[in-house]
């Protein structure tokens, strides 16, 4: 489908197993793809010990893959009692294929509403917020990467982004502005290898240990 993107394919069945810089483990699995070779939906469940949350990805092959949701995984560690909803997006996660070397940049926009429950003793406390986030991602190299010791064909990303966050809680109204970086490596038929996230309060890497595809 055009979910079957070279360098991340969203193909059913699709699995991922991820090592944290923390070591916990994660899975990724593709549980679901409608459409055709114009136009699809991919259906990506990530998995913890404790949490599971599913992203949608848009797919057309003349554009390539969107998921919104996806970019805001970091807000999912923060548990089951977080409500996101990406309510307003533009640009890709990856633009077509034909378009992916060395220099090649793109943008992507989106606002985000979220709504958090904590319980502090006896009180429940209700946090809400809001996020912009803007993002330019840039080809940095087609060179070779490595998958289980061997080379394979690869693509190299670096994003840099900028988050900008309205809080509300008890009362009181907090803003604050998030500039974080990351490198994405993805190889050519396999999709994610490893994504090392770079902010100030320190670097996170997320490697896969094994992928399955169908």
């Amino acid at each position: 489908s055009a979910c079957d993107h070279p360098y991340f394919p969203l193909r059913e069945g699709m699995t991922w197993s991820m090592s944290g810089g923390d070591g916990e483990l994660l899975t990724w699995e593709v549980t679901e793809v409608v459409g055709d070779l114009a136009q699809a939906t991919a259906e990506l469940t990530m998995r913890s010990a404790d949490l599971a949350f599913t992203y949608t990805w848009e797919c057309s092959a003349g554009g390539g893959l969107s998921s919104f949701g996806f970019t805001n995984q970091g807000l999912a560690a923060l548990g089951p009692e977080v409500d996101i909803e990406v309510v307003d997006g533009s640009g890709f996660f990856l633009p077509a294929p034909e378009t992916l070397e060395p220099g090649a940049s793109w943008d992507s926009t989106y606002h985000t509403v979220y709504s958090m429950t904590q319980l502090d003793g006896d009180l429940e406390m209700v946090i809400d917020g809001e996020m912009d986030t803007q993002q330019t991602s840039s080809v940095i190299s087609t060179e070779p990467l490595t998958y289980q010791g061997e080379a394979v064909p690869g693509l190299l990303i670096q994003q840099d982004t900028q988050v900008a966050t309205v809080m509300s809680m008890l009362g009181e109204t907090f803003e604050n502005t998030i500039v974080m970086g990351a490198e994405i490596e993805l190889g050519r038929g396999l999709g994610m290898l490893r994504q090392t996230t770079f902010t100030e309060f320190g670097d996170f890497t997320m490697e896969v240990t094994d992928i399955y595809v169908p």
